[in-house]
């Protein structure tokens, strides 16, 4: 007998029944017990007494439940099956509280047996199939409410009743994944179906109607924002197509200006004009690239590159700028760092020349700057460090932010240059950071990862080695615009090669065939055939690479990215406008230095930006233009004199106590309008700062705290000034 069943004798004396046990069990517990018949149901009195009375016969004695045997008149044997009958009222409690649970489930639940029979369906499952409710029973195949859900047109589908019918019956067979059912009322139901060990199959279905708006609403916004993307990217390509072709105008008739002026003063104009428009360029292609990138995605293009010659090339772009201020660039490259790698090689020079510009531009004379690249757990580390003057602690974690100027003394900064940076790097798949403080100098880092790469056909050539001998060449200019064709023309020729006019494909073509052409430059974006049309019919009719034509492409639209990425249209350099007479003079030399099979075989052709030659300057002397005029102006003898006045002028200044207010507001007056008027800009704008600060504050409100920091400004933009006066001072006449 199982344990926890219990076995007694009981027998009837009298008005009492007499209970003795347990016979087997628990011996310690063999006791008596009386139990007035009186207190039992009549039923089960006449049970008791019932001489004739044999069969089993089930009682609940108070809470007890126990089954009463016969054996002889009035007497025999009781069983009380204790666990089995706690087993099973925990099992009815279980069965309970799992009914409980599948029907308060926001879900409908059903479940089928392993024949495909109904056994459970809650109330949410009969809310949501009405049209099927009426067959909803214990033994209803699925296949059944299937076909009537169907028949009754529970569903919307395109396909054909018997087409989805058989990928729902297929799903229900395999049970992976999820099926979603669209109801006529609208509704969408994501539902799932899985295996039980017996064999069944239970289903929960899910309302995802909420869920569908929302991502019809997002794919409205997506295409929506693809448009308004495409239309910008329109515009953008428009405008910066059109106002770089207004600047290339101005930069080349600068230049011309420059070089072939007969007298200082006007040679003086000239190059203002050009250091104007350089200036105005740099800003321009700020924005622009600051609009590029954030009106779509970055692409980036992989090439093989090795990192020697890319720091040599930097290096030699980076020379005139360098030696301008007596400073030393230090190249170091990791030993573990393979030969060639994988890198977007125009992207990278962007990024390093801005980091390197910005240090030249922050340190003082006489210092070093060393770029490392290294090999770190299996990414490639570049750092540029300088002993400059450092970034206030409060702009470390700014400088990387949009139009944010941690040096209010810099007029021509836009704020762009590290924010452009920071997203080109990641764009990569890289990091970008700077550690800095003040009087110690910085270090701006970035990495990639690092990608070991097979030596290309063509690895990169220092592209500013002057060796061409032949200047008597000939070279095609096609532009649209008669203004820029003419001042490409003038520059073209001020370097000792022969322009020639192209009018068009069969100008072209009749100046290849009749008298030879060695470099085609035309411009890109052009009203009846684009540059990439010309020289696709170029390639097609007569082959560039028979002919050895080098091509040069024009182009105002840095924004599309695809414009790097066409080297197989034959094209060999780059030139973005406006056009520079170094930058211009460089990417000639490139094509000519190199045979066409050779260009044709890179995976992209070299891009000749005007940033990098706005911000190391031209070979032609650019010293303080307002300067030099003040020299022409007023004579060399007064034009010492006031220079030696400056000088007094700004060592009174600091020499001044701080809190002496009205002394410093008269000061930084006086320092704000002759810095001005003499182009040291930087110094007029810092020293204005903390005259409108001084200006706008009562006494009571001014902040001592902030007037020094904006004299520690002051000082900073006065030490190139007092450096530059210096040499000046210096210079014999």
């Amino acid at each position: 007998m199982e344990a926890g069943t219990f076995v007694y004798n009981w027998q009837i004396k009298g008005a009492h029944i007499l209970l003795t046990g347990p016979i087997k069990g628990d011996k310690n517990r063999n006791n008596k017990w009386q139990l007035c018949l009186k207190s039992l149901p009549i039923k089960y009195i006449q049970y008791l007494e019932d001489d004739n009375f044999k069969a089993f016969q089930s009682f609940y004695i108070s809470e007890i439940c126990a089954q009463v045997i016969a054996l002889k008149s009035r007497s025999g044997i009781l069983i009380r099956y204790k666990k089995i009958i706690n087993r099973l009222e925990k099992k009815n409690q279980y069965l309970k509280w799992l009914e409980e649970g599948i029907n308060a489930l926001p879900e409908a639940f059903v479940l089928y047996d392993a024949s495909d029979n109904l056994l459970i369906a809650n109330p949410q499952y009969e809310e949501l199939y009405p049209t099927v409710s009426s067959i909803l029973r214990q033994g209803v195949s699925f296949k059944e409410i299937a076909e009537k859900a169907v028949k009754e047109q529970q569903f919307k589908y395109q396909e054909s009743d018997e087409e989805w019918l058989k990928k729902r019956m297929d799903f229900h067979k395999n049970c992976e994944g999820y099926f979603e059912q669209n109801l006529q009322d609208g509704r969408w139901i994501q539902l799932s179906e899985r295996k039980t060990m017996s064999g069944g199959t239970t289903s929960i279905r899910a309302d995802i109607t909420l869920l569908k708006e929302r991502e019809k609403a997002l794919h409205q916004e997506k295409r929506k924002a693809e448009s308004t993307s495409k239309s910008m990217e329109r515009f953008l390509a428009v405008f910066s197509h059109e106002v770089r072709n207004g600047l290339n105008g101005i930069a080349a008739l600068a230049q011309i200006l420059t070089i072939e002026a007969d007298s200082i003063p006007i040679k003086n104009n000239a190059k203002t004009l050009l250091s104007s428009t350089r200036r105005l360029n740099s800003v321009v292609s700020d924005l622009l690239g600051f609009l590029r990138n954030t009106s779509g995605e970055v692409i980036i293009k992989e090439d093989a590159i090795s990192l020697k010659e890319l720091f040599s090339a930097l290096d030699s772009e980076l020379a005139t700028q360098s030696k301008q201020k007596r400073i030393t660039l230090e190249w170091v490259i990791d030993s573990r760092i393979p030969e060639f790698v994988s890198l977007d090689q125009n992207r990278i020079y962007q990024v390093l020349t801005n980091l390197i510009f910005n240090a030249i531009e922050h340190v003082s004379t006489h210092r070093d700057i060393a770029i490392f690249a290294h090999n770190k757990n299996g990414k490639l580390y570049f750092e540029v460090i300088d002993k400059g003057k450092g970034i206030p602690e409060e702009s470390v974690d700014k400088v990387f932010d949009y139009f944010f100027q941690s040096d209010v003394s810099n007029p021509s900064s836009t704020g762009l240059g590290l924010a452009i940076c920071k997203q080109l790097v990641q764009a990569m798949g890289g990091e970008i950071g700077v550690e800095s403080k003040i009087g110690k100098g910085s270090k701006f880092w970035f990495y990639i990862p690092l990608v070991t790469a097979d030596q290309p056909i063509v690895t990169m050539v220092n592209r500013n080695q002057n060796h061409i001998k032949n200047k008597g060449l000939k070279i095609g200019v096609l532009d649209d615009d008669a203004l820029a064709q003419n001042m490409i023309s003038e520059l073209i020729k001020s370097l000792g090669y022969m322009p020639v006019f192209m009018e068009g494909l069969d100008s072209i073509k009749k100046e290849m065939m009749h008298y030879g052409l060695d470099v085609l430059i035309t411009d890109l974006m052009m009203p009846k055939q684009s540059g990439l049309d010309i020289i696709h019919e170029l390639e097609s009719s007569l082959g560039l690479e028979e002919h050895n034509l080098k091509i040069i492409l024009m182009t105002g639209n840095i924004i599309n990215n695809s414009v790097i990425d066409i080297s197989r249209a034959g094209i060999d350099a780059i030139l973005e406008k406006p056009i520079f007479i170094e930058q211009l003079n460089s990417a000639i030399e490139w094509v000519l230095r190199n045979e066409k099979a050779y260009i044709k075989n890179k995976t992209a052709p070299i891009f000749y930006s005007p940033t990098v030659y706005n911000a190391i300057g031209s070979d032609l002397p650019e010293t303080n233009p307002m300067l030099r005029q003040l020299e022409t102006d007023i004579g060399r003898v007064r034009y010492i004199e006031s220079l030696h006045s400056v000088k007094e002028l700004i060592t009174q200044f600091f020499s001044e106590n701080i809190e002496n207010l009205s002394s410093i507001q008269r000061y930084v007056h006086r320092l704000a309008s002759v810095a001005a008027q003499l182009g040291f800009q930087g110094l007029s704008n810092s020293s204005r700062d903390l005259e409108t600060y001084l200006l706008q504050s009562t006494a009571d409100e001014v902040d001592l705290r902030k007037v020094k920091y904006k004299v520690g400004i002051i000082h900073t933009a006065a030490v190139p000034v007092l450096q530059e006066i210096d040499e000046i001072l210096e210079q014999k006449p």
